[in-house]
């Protein structure tokens, strides 16, 4: 059943949506299955998965950290550690920044691991000029890097609200941390001041861009999908969207300006900037989708979508979907382009 539905409503989006390297003839061609090795993933990117940790049931290879880095021929295991990785972040240098339940670890490129406890749950992690910030269940706390020390550098809350659950950048000074209270900033010193206050909380918050001086962003809520344009929030309820519980959501301009959201039940897409959500340009996976990337290289652009399955990728050129780590959960996905 799945794999029907797959085959239908990935082949409406790619005939409604992008202008593919070469436009989907037969829709119902496109199949996905399972594939753990020999996939390319895309020419001169670096895909990053954050794994659940499986070394209880003996396995020590599908946990941590895992690395496809420049078409290599394979995936490697960058972090060897028994840890489940919940959220990564990497930045234009090629440093990198991971949350595990209860750690931030820290890699700068070419260095090695170093880690430091922050006194709480780590929902998700940001590098952001030379400070890694962390949203925990304790609140906002940030570090300089490379040496991580969080105790100096914290917030107790951001808007009273002490779980803080999401993080989102733009240009190098500015942070938006999204918690049960609505939409925050802070330029990583001063206390976080409200952006709007929304009574839904940010599971995952996509900035997209400054626009006319205001800052415009996208939130996967509780209750649905919300975006903001600088002065109001406009919300789409789950129920609108009619594919489960947004879970994430993320932003790109290529092929085609479209916003990605990721539910409890797969992946939907809104090319008017989540106004609407047309039931054609969603994918039922049946399973949740918890981490969404969407990158060009290579002439290519690909869907990666992080779930309790494994990590699933969408080649437009190939027009077909793939399943790598088939059985093995992926809680995040980053993939970077030089």
């Amino acid at each position: 059943m799945m794999q029907s539905k797959l085959r239908v409503l990935v082949g409406l989006i790619a005939l409604s949506l992008f202008a593919c390297n070469n436009p989907v003839s037969n829709p119902t061609s496109i199949t996905p299955g399972p594939q753990t090795s020999g996939l390319q993933l895309g020419s001169g990117l670096t895909v990053y998965a954050g794994m659940v940790d499986q070394s209880a049931s003996g396995d020590t290879y599908h946990t941590g950290l895992m690395v496809y880095a420049n078409g290599a021929n394979g995936w490697k295991q960058l972090m060897n550690s028994a840890v489940t990785v919940k959220d990564i972040s990497v930045d234009s240098s090629g440093n990198i920044a991971v949350a595990t339940p209860s750690a931030v670890m820290y890699l700068p490129k070419g260095g090695s691991w170093s880690s430091s406890s922050v006194g709480g749950t780590v929902n998700q992690v940001l590098l952001q000029g030379s400070n890694v910030f962390a949203a925990t269940s304790v609140g906002l706390t940030k570090s300089a890097v490379p040496s991580l020390s969080f105790a100096t550098n914290s917030f107790t809350d951001v808007g009273g609200d002490s779980n803080v659950l999401s993080l989102a950048s733009y240009s190098t000074s500015l942070v938006f941390v999204g918690t049960s209270s609505g939409l925050y900033s802070t330029n990583g010193t001063a206390t976080p001041v409200a952006v709007a206050v929304s009574p839904k909380p940010l599971y995952s918050a996509a900035i997209n861009g400054l626009l006319g001086g205001t800052s415009s962003a996208y939130a996967a809520t509780s209750l649905g999908f919300s975006s903001y344009n600088g002065s109001s929030w406009t919300d789409v309820s789950a129920a609108a969207i009619g594919l489960g519980t947004p879970l994430c959501v993320t932003f790109a301009n290529s092929p085609t300006a479209t916003v990605y959201l990721g539910t409890s039940l797969g992946m939907a897409l809104s090319s008017n900037n989540g106004s609407t959500w047309p039931t054609k340009n969603q994918v039922n996976m049946g399973t949740s989708v918890t981490s969404i990337a969407v990158a060009t290289a290579g002439g290519d652009t690909c869907i990666y979508a992080a779930t309790p399955q494994g990590l699933y990728v969408y080649s437009y050129g190939q027009q077909s979907w793939s399943l790598v780590f088939s059985g093995f959960p992926v809680n995040k996905v980053v993939v970077t382009v030089p």
